[in-house]
């Protein structure tokens, strides 16, 4: 089973792909990278430009507006979305792996 398989089988417990079909989901994460972090290794970093949308496949990922902690996304949940649909603004929050975890992370095209 290739990379592709391996993590299709995380893709089972994301809510975002439930109504997909396996072509779907295969397709989507042939066009991402997938990204294993370490705990406590910075994603995203408040106040940097960034191109990409992040989808937690696995672990936990801490969001902090400075040292205070604010949310934590979760298995299926996304960051990263408003620099992702506009490049030209800044992140407005730093995410930090909170336990090893396994990302995809969609890259902008444009």
């Amino acid at each position: 089973m290739g990379e592709t398989g391996i993590y299709a089988q995380y893709a089972e417990h994301i809510p975002l792909f439930k109504d997909w079909t396996e072509d779907e989901v295969g397709n989507f994460l042939r066009r991402g990278k997938m990204q294993e972090v370490s705990n406590g290794q910075i994603i995203i970093e408040r106040g940097k430009r960034g191109d990409t949308l992040y989808i937690v496949f696995s672990g936990i990922v801490d969001i902090f507006l400075g040292e205070l902690p604010i949310a934590q996304c979760k298995v299926g949940e996304a960051f990263g979305m408003v620099s992702f649909l506009d490049r030209q603004q800044k992140h407005s929050a730093t995410a930090v792996a909170g336990t090893s975890t396994v990302l995809l992370c969609a890259i902008d095209a444009k």
